[in-house]
């Protein structure tokens, strides 16, 4: 069926009106025109401002949108990291606080300091200037101290005041190593990752990982801007070391095998989430098996993708892995229409927005409720058809 004779056969179907709306409002194609005509029944959505905030608007309804009389909806585009630098800057200058304020965070290091730059040039009250280094606050370098100062600081009756003591660079290492044999895990665990000591004096601390998420001193977090610094740590025998290796960037190939091989899992994982240089397969095993609440975002790494993926994955038991067959670039047409007919829900989105949907089988799930929302999603969709869609729904245009 040509797309024109399926649009003039839209009018009276009420059943997917709420997940065209709701598929539309994600799909990357979609055209200011038909954007600011959801806009304009965004309380319909799931979520009404999710899709503003998240998804890259084009430019026409970027600046329509903040501009818009609503401040959630002019929020909602100050907090989009698509958003221009133009338009947050007529967003710093909103009047209400919450909207100026949501365009002043929102952009990190350069853009911001290129936003107040736009601002500084335009007429109209100056804005506020960016937050000058607090030289009293917490973060203001702390005076040296004497041997019996540091001997009080780990002698404090507090755990977490010994804990922090233990990492504490002011502290002279002869001192800081009393604490290993403190009554506290905690203790014993910051005093294991100084950074003045030898992987033989660690490995004689008796610190204990437990399960879970474990702040690390400031040393490590700076080294990961250094590969080739922080690489040298691949090796250590403590395994938060290793694992803030894994965190950083970019690596050597050399410690990318190293780490991509640990013994512990979460030196792994951790690889797989931050380093660009993670290999497809360490991601794909990852993908496939971790059971973490975000174990989605692993399909947006860069190694994630594979030719070949489909012919690997599409009748694979595992049900994450058949829906990564549709994100291999070389898979056909006829594989897509399967992925988009699996048994199991969570595969079947993938395929359906997918552009090599055969066009039959994309307006076949275009109304039916089960697959309405993502089919809508689907690119490939004329201008027109989302209109009809939209027109179907009792959007005004």
């Amino acid at each position: 069926m040509e797309w024109d004779e399926f649009a003039a056969k839209l009018a009276g179907r009420p059943e997917p009106q709420e997940a065209w709306l709701n598929g539309l409002a994600y799909n990357s194609a979609a055209s200011s025109a038909v954007l600011l005509r959801i806009a304009t029944v965004r309380d319909r959505l799931d979520d009404p401002h999710s899709w503003l905030r998240h998804r890259r608007l084009p430019d026409e309804a970027a600046a329509a949108l903040a501009r818009h009389p609503e401040r959630k909806v002019r929020m909602a585009i100050a907090e989009n990291m698509f958003t221009s630098l133009e338009l947050l800057a007529v967003l710093a200058r909103d009047p209400e606080w919450h909207v100026r304020s949501a365009a002043f965070e929102s952009p990190f290091g350069d853009r911001r300091r290129a936003l107040f730059d736009i601002l500084e040039r335009e007429p109209g009250d100056p804005p506020p200037p960016p937050p000058e280094p607090d030289t009293d606050g917490p973060d203001a370098p702390l005076p040296p101290l004497t041997r019996a100062e540091a001997q009080a600081l780990i002698a404090a009756p507090g755990e977490y005041a010994r804990a922090k003591a233990a990492w504490d660079e002011r502290v002279p290492q002869d001192i800081a190593l009393q604490l290993a044999d403190d009554p506290a895990d905690r203790v014993r665990l910051c005093l294991s990752l100084r950074e003045d000591l030898t992987e033989e004096q660690r490995a004689a601390i008796p610190y204990v990982v437990h399960y879970g998420y474990h702040e690390v001193p400031e040393w490590l977090k700076e080294l990961r801007k250094d590969p080739e610094a922080i690489a040298e740590y691949a090796e250590s025998g403590h395994v938060l070391i290793r694992r803030s290796v894994a965190m950083a960037g970019r690596l050597p190939p050399a410690t990318v095998a190293r780490l991509a091989d640990d013994e512990d899992f979460f030196v792994r994982l951790t690889l797989a989430q931050c380093c660009d240089d993670a290999p497809h397969e360490l991601i794909i095993e990852m993908f496939a098996h971790w059971h973490g609440v975000r174990w989605h975002d692993l399909s947006y790494r860069p190694n994630f993708v594979r030719e070949g993926m489909a012919a690997d994955f599409a009748d694979h038991p595992n049900p994450r892995l058949r829906w990564a067959a549709s994100a291999d670039p070389t898979a056909t047409p006829e594989m897509i229409e399967s992925l988009s007919r699996d048994p199991d829900h969570r595969v079947r989105p993938g395929a359906l927005s997918d552009e090599r949907l055969p066009p039959a089988r994309l307006q076949e799930a275009l109304v039916d409720p089960q697959t309405a929302e993502f089919a809508a999603r689907n690119p490939v969709l004329p201008e027109t058809v989302m209109h009809a869609l939209l027109d179907c729904a009792g959007v005004e245009r």
